[in-house]
């Protein structure tokens, strides 16, 4: 199946498994970035145990490549593109409105004070 196609730009596609929901987020998120001639960022998590950050190279490659099915939804990498839609999937901060099923558009670079969006 070709999910590039003209027909599939505005379809939601469900997925019984995390790993190929994550890989349909990379390739959405690679398309709005191609699409808008916005830059793809990957951003990184840093990973702890016993509250010390992982600094194993070959620990933290194996952490951030492991499905959101096996880390709690949680990824160790994830695309992000300004301008690109956004879905929040957890309760985050209920009194503040961030919670699951709400929908936003990327604003800013996440690493950044300054406003990159409109």
């Amino acid at each position: 199946m070709n999910i590039d196609g003209k027909e599939w730009k505005e379809t939601t596609i469900i997925v019984s498994e995390n790993a190929q929901k994550d890989a349909l987020n990379i390739h959405a998120a690679e398309a709005f970035a191609q699409q808008t001639k916005q830059q793809f960022h990957w951003y990184h998590a840093i990973d702890t145990c016993h509250n010390n950050i992982v600094t194993d190279p070959t620990l933290k490659a194996h952490l951030e490549n492991l499905n959101s099915g096996l880390t709690n939804q949680q990824l160790g990498k994830i695309p992000l593109v300004i301008g690109m839609p956004v879905m929040i999937t957890q309760n985050y901060d209920v009194e503040g409105g961030i919670v699951n099923g709400c929908t936003g558009i990327l604003k800013k670079d996440p690493l950044s004070k300054r406003c990159t969006g409109n």
